[in-house]
């Protein structure tokens, strides 16, 4: 019985947790409660505050008489991290797998149904009126329709929420280029999903980033992969990264690096032995001389050096 009751306890803690955070949300918890469970973290990216979720609680809703009781006025940018869940949103049901994407409006009646195998996913509270910026993107924007994994709308969008889920958004690099990603990826129009419809240059190359540190441990990504991914062509491609300082090849070997160096200190720090020659590989180096080589120019050692150091650091 201490038992039962220590989870409802849990329980209820998970659930004022989400309505604090998300707004008034109806949570049932489902039969057998000792088997239940929910996790939830916070974090503010960019002015913006994003949960992340994990849970096996049946439902979650959020009907007319939870939207009266409080002034959230956002729009949740939902992405299925593990597990597969339906929603009932904007007068239809759909379901998200892992990696998919969709646009739920707080202002609208929703009911998410989770499951007893559980799932896990992070939202992001986008400020409405910058995703609505325009008179006609009420119509173009579509809301409760899912972006799917492997669609090449979706695919920078993904890559962007993965790394900012992972590892932040620095300050100075705001939310824009989320918000502008976010509007490319929904919109209704059948025309061709493309960077170059960024309001500006530096959100742009920001999403090019994104995309290249996403897919930098593909060993056969090339600059003719990052055009067809972000829409554009190989030369405005270029031209984007010149403009920034960089060059494919160069942020291509900075992101395989800095997945490296973060799996050498992971590993160092957890008292594992690092064994260099899968690590490199795991990243997306297939020379393993090239790689020694522009690992100790970078870090001035070897990669067993560095993972010596990261432990004593």
């Amino acid at each position: 019985m201490d038992g039962i009751k220590a989870k409802q306890a849990e329980f209820e803690d998970w659930r004022a947790t989400l309505r604090a955070f998300c707004g008034n949300f109806d949570v049932t918890p489902g039969e057998e409660i000792g088997d239940r469970y929910g996790r939830f973290g916070t974090r503010v990216l960019g002015g913006m505050e994003m949960s992340h979720i994990a849970t096996n609680y049946d439902t979650v809703l959020r009907d007319d008489g939870c939207i009266r009781r409080d002034d959230v006025d956002c729009l949740y940018l939902v992405q299925q991290i593990s597990g597969r869940k339906g929603i009932w949103h904007n007068g239809q049901e759909v379901h998200l797998d892992p990696g998919d994407c969709i646009l739920l409006d707080a202002a609208r009646p929703m009911e998410g149904f989770y499951g007893r195998a559980g799932v896990e996913f992070a939202t992001l509270h986008v400020p409405r009126d910058e995703m609505f910026r325009e008179a006609t993107d009420h119509d173009n924007i579509e809301i409760g329709v899912p972006r799917r994994a492997g669609g090449q709308r979706a695919g920078a969008l993904n890559a962007a929420l993965s790394h900012i889920r992972d590892y932040g958004l620095n300050a100075d690099q705001g939310h824009g280029f989320i918000i502008e990603l976010a509007r490319l990826a929904f919109r209704a129009d059948p025309r061709r999903h493309s960077l170059h419809r960024f309001g500006r240059a530096a959100e742009r190359t920001l999403a090019l980033k994104e995309l290249i540190s996403r897919h930098a441990a593909d060993q056969g990504f090339s600059l003719a992969d990052l055009a067809d991914l972000s829409g554009m062509s190989q030369r405005q491609v270029q031209r984007d990264l010149q403009a920034d300082g960089t060059s494919f090849s160069r942020q291509l070997l900075t992101a395989r690096l800095d997945k490296v160096e973060r799996r050498l200190r992971a590993m160092s720090q957890a008292g594992q032995r690092p064994y260099v020659t899968q690590v490199a590989y795991d990243a997306g180096f297939n020379d393993l001389s090239h790689f020694n080589r522009v690992f100790r120019r970078e870090y001035g050692c070897t990669p067993l050096e560095f993972a010596r150091l990261a432990v004593e650091s």
